[in-house]
C-alpha cells in the first residue's frame, strides 16, 4: 500500500493519512482490478475520494466502509471494482479527496495513479482446428463405452426377463 497523503489539520490537529493501492497494477481487457483507499485519523472524520471514469473502465462495484474506530484510531475504507474494457493506460490524475470533520470539510490533492491495460497477445490464423483438451478424452470414452456396452447389456437383460415371464 502507498500512502499517497499524510495532512495535520490546524484547525483539528488530527493526523490523518489516505492509503491508495491499486491491485493488481497489469490486468488485461475484460480482467478486473480493485482500488482501494482507506484514510487513517487520530481524531473523528470522514472522507470521500473523486475517482473520475476513464472510457476504458466500466464500473462494477462501489464499496464505501464505515467508518471504524479501532485502539483510538478511525479508519475508513472505500473500493472500486473496476473491468477493463480496452487496452492502454489509464491515468488518474489530480485525485482529491473530501475530509469531512464534525465542523468543517477540506479538500486534499492525492496525486496521481496509473493501471496498465495490456493487449492479448498475436494469435494464430491458422484454419488447422485446435488440439483437444485431454480431459474431454476421459469423458468420450465413458459416453462411448456407455452406448455400446451398457445399452445393448440392459437391452439384452430386459429381454431375458420378459422371456422368463412367459415361460
Amino acid at each position: 500500500m502507498l500512502t499517497l497523503w499524510g495532512w495535520a489539520s490546524p484547525l483539528t490537529h488530527a493526523e490523518i493519512s489516505v492509503d491508495l493501492s491499486l491491485e493488481p497494477e497489469k490486468i488485461r481487457p475484460g480482467d478486473l482490478t480493485t482500488l482501494t483507499a482507506v484514510m487513517y485519523s487520530d481524531q473523528y472524520a470522514r472522507f470521500e475520494l473523486k475517482l473520475p471514469m476513464r472510457e476504458r473502465l466500466r464500473l462494477i462495484a462501489l464499496e464505501a466502509g464505515a467508518l471504524q474506530l479501532h485502539d483510538g484510531s478511525y479508519r475508513q475504507e472505500h473500493r472500486w471494482i473496476l473491468q477493463a474494457v480496452s487496452s492502454g493506460q489509464v491515468e488518474w490524475k489530480e485525485l482529491h479527496t473530501e475530509i469531512h470533520f464534525r465542523d468543517h470539510q477540506k479538500n486534499v490533492e492525492l496525486g496521481s495513479l496509473t493501471l496498465d491495460i495490456q493487449p492479448y497477445a498475436e494469435t494464430d490464423h491458422s484454419m488447422d482446428p485446435e488440439r483437444m483438451n485431454e480431459g474431454h478424452v476421459g469423458i468420450q470414452k465413458i459416453i462411448v463405452l456407455f452406448l455400446t456396452i451398457i445399452i445393448p447389456l440392459g437391452f439384452t437383460l430386459i429381454k431375458l426377463m420378459f422371456k422368463r415371464r412367459k415361460a
